[in-house]
C-alpha cells in the first residue's frame, strides 16, 4: 500500500472517531470522559473542598489531590520541586492578608520577586480562597475549576484520545496561565525554562502513553 493510501485511510478512520464524539458529547456528561484516575482525583478535590471550609473546588486544591497517591506524573512533579507540603502551605498562607496590604508587598517587591523565600513570594499572589465560608453538604466547582475542565475535554480532541487521564488534567492547569492554579504553578517552578522543561515531560509522558494504547490494540479498532 502507498503512503498516500495509508495517509487517506488514517484521516478516514480520525473523521468517523471525531464525529462520533461530536455526536456523543450533546447525549453524554462530559465526565463520561474522563478516566477513573481523573474522576478519582476530582472527588478528593471535593472531599478537600469541606476539610478546607470552601464552598466551592478552587484549582489549588485540585492540586494537592493530584499527590494522592504515587505515580509517574508525581515523580516528574517532585523534579521541578512541586509538592503537596508546598501547595498545602501556599494554600494555608496565602489568603490571610488583604488585598491592599497585597497590592503594597507586591509593589516593593517587584524588582526582587525572584530572591524571595517561598512564604514571602507566596504572599504576592491573590488566591481564590475565601476566609470564612458556609459549608453546603456538596462543594461545586470555581469559575477556574469549570474554565480548566473544559479546556481538558478540548485537549483531549487536542491529543486524539476521547479519554482525560490525569497528565491531560494537569497540563490544562499549566498551560492555563491565567487561573490560580496555573499562577500557582508559575509561581513554583519559578522560571520560564522550568516551565517549558516540565510542559515538555508531560507532553512526552502523553506521547509514551499513546503509544503503548496504540501498540496494545487492532489498527482497525484504532481512533
Amino acid at each position: 500500500m502507498e503512503i498516500s493510501e495509508k495517509i487517506t485511510l488514517e484521516k478516514r478512520k480520525r473523521h468517523q472517531i471525531y464525529t462520533t464524539l461530536n455526536y456523543l458529547r450533546p447525549h453524554k456528561s462530559k465526565f463520561d470522559f474522563f478516566s477513573s484516575d481523573t474522576m478519582t482525583i476530582l472527588k478528593l478535590g471535593r472531599e478537600l473542598t469541606k476539610k478546607f471550609q470552601q464552598e466551592k473546588l478552587t484549582p489549588e486544591i485540585l492540586l494537592l489531590t493530584f499527590f494522592n497517591s504515587e505515580s509517574d506524573l508525581t515523580d516528574i512533579l517532585r523534579k521541578y520541586n512541586i509538592s503537596f507540603a508546598k501547595i498545602k502551605r501556599y494554600i494555608i498562607y496565602g489568603h490571610q492578608l488583604t488585598d491592599d496590604i497585597l497590592q503594597e508587598q507586591f509593589k516593593q517587591r517587584q524588582t526582587k520577586f525572584g530572591k524571595l523565600s517561598f512564604l514571602k513570594a507566596v504572599n504576592t499572589i491573590q488566591t481564590t480562597f475565601k476566609k470564612k465560608i458556609s459549608i453546603t453538604s456538596s462543594s461545586s466547582y470555581n469559575y477556574d475549576v469549570k474554565i480548566i475542565l473544559d479546556r481538558a475535554i478540548e485537549n483531549a480532541y487536542r491529543f486524539k484520545t476521547p479519554v482525560i487521564t490525569p497528565e491531560i488534567l494537569f497540563l490544562t492547569i499549566l498551560e492555563e496561565k491565567e487561573t490560580a492554579g496555573g499562577k500557582l504553578l508559575k509561581l513554583l517552578l519559578d522560571n520560564d525554562l522550568n516551565w517549558n522543561l516540565l510542559r515538555y515531560e508531560i507532553l512526552k509522558k502523553l506521547h509514551h502513553q499513546e503509544t503503548q494504547v496504540q501498540g496494545n490494540i487492532f489498527k482497525n479498532t484504532r481512533y
